[in-house]
């Protein structure tokens, strides 16, 4: 079992050094590796590549986390265009339930920022792959997105 703490700024400043305070980590942020925006004006959705996957990732491994969220910037060409971004579980070739977002933008100049509710539930609780798909009516554009798992 994995545990995350840090030391607050005020513990090593003022502390001795045997007396050492350390707070819990209320949030943790696992972002998708790529660089740039991935394109996409593909009406189904495809896989990114094995690179970007989250290999034997398990929510048991953050323990006091009780909310997972899948957080991305999206834009559009135009606004009749639309992408659309979603989890994937690589490991049971089946998709996240509930967790598909989706944006149209006026241009590729500004992005907008989605989020999910909370997908803890839709997470399986085993080691699994995990991937994003995306999908783009028209032409649409998926910045790095990330999970958030935080501790309420």
């Amino acid at each position: 079992m994995k545990k995350f703490y840090f030391a607050s700024l005020a513990t090593i400043l003022f502390c001795s050094c045997t007396k050492t305070i350390v707070e819990p980590i209320y949030e943790v942020r696992l972002q998708f590796q790529y660089s740039g925006a991935r394109w996409t004006d593909n009406p189904n959705f495809v896989t990114l590549p094995s690179a970007t996957h989250f290999i034997d990732f398990d929510k048991k491994d953050y323990p006091k986390m009780d909310s997972i969220t899948l957080n991305a910037s999206l834009l559009t060409d135009a606004l009749t265009d639309t992408v659309y971004v979603r989890l994937f579980n690589v490991t049971d070739n089946v998709e996240i339930a509930n967790s598909t977002l989706s944006a149209s933008t006026n241009n590729r100049t500004e992005s907008k920022e989605v989020h999910t509710n909370n997908l803890a539930s839709s997470i399986p609780d085993k080691k699994i792959t995990l991937a994003i798909q995306v999908k783009g009516i028209g032409m649409g554009y998926v910045l790095p997105p990330f999970l958030k798992l935080r501790r309420n």
